[in-house]
């Protein structure tokens, strides 16, 4: 196939780029984060021509939803239409970031996965009515929840599923980011844990409604488990 050089220069791939991060809602700071990298290197390849290596690229193209010859060279349809998508490993902290729930940018460094990527068929999202552009991976680095979801467990996470109802879910409190089992008990909502060493908490839904500091806030459903042994 041909490509012609306007459609493969820096600039028509910044276009496709930021058309992509309009429709998914991703500001340079989001776009960076999924990228695993600082904001400012982000901006380089955006607003100062920096080119974008192989790597980058795939990470791109995963992050947006895309394919990597779309990106690269306009040609094909922006949204993934393979029967996999890639999802990047995230830290819980960096989805609670993402979602605007914590003020303070993680630590990529310090907060970083033992694995980076991995391919997640299409056919699994669907099972779950998880939209591609809302499904995160994240590595679980508390036990409250053990032995269900142990330390170091990929979970996969909606984060478009914010109304509490039974079920496991990601929620930011006083500044941590934990995980816990999500019960209705009477006219109160029941958060649980697994292990006998971490408490519970319990909240009316006028609480939760009113967003104050001292109640739980939601950064998503968690959907499934991953085994990494098959990956």
């Amino acid at each position: 196939m041909h490509y012609t050089p306007e459609a493969t220069s820096h600039d028509a791939f910044v276009t496709r780029v930021k058309d992509l991060m309009d429709a998914r809602g991703l500001s340079v700071q989001k776009l960076a984060l999924a990228l695993n990298e600082n904001e400012g290197t982000t901006k380089n390849m955006l607003y100062r021509g920096t080119s974008c290596n192989r790597e980058r690229l795939v990470a791109l193209a995963g992050a947006l939803g895309s394919t990597v010859e779309y990106l690269a060279t306009g040609v094909g349809e922006p949204d993934q239409t393979s029967e996999s998508v890639t999802l990047i490993v995230r830290s819980l902290r960096e989805l609670a970031y993402e979602k605007g729930l914590l003020e303070v940018r993680p630590d990529v460094a310090s907060e970083g996965t033992f694995l980076r990527t991995f391919p997640l068929p299409l056919q699994l999202l669907q099972r779950y009515g998880i939209s591609p552009g809302n499904a995160r991976a994240a590595r679980v680095d508390t036990d409250a929840m053990e032995p269900y979801i142990k330390p170091d467990e990929i979970v996969v996470v909606d984060i478009a599923d914010t109304t509490l109802t039974e079920g496991n879910f990601i929620l930011t409190h006083h500044g941590s980011v934990i995980v816990r089992s999500v019960s209705p008990v009477s006219d109160l909502m029941s958060f649980n844990v697994a292990n006998v060493r971490y408490s519970g908490m319990t909240f009316s839904p006028e609480e939760l409604a009113s967003g104050e500091a001292r109640v739980p806030k939601v950064v998503g459903r968690v959907r499934f488990k991953i085994s990494t042994t098959s990956l």
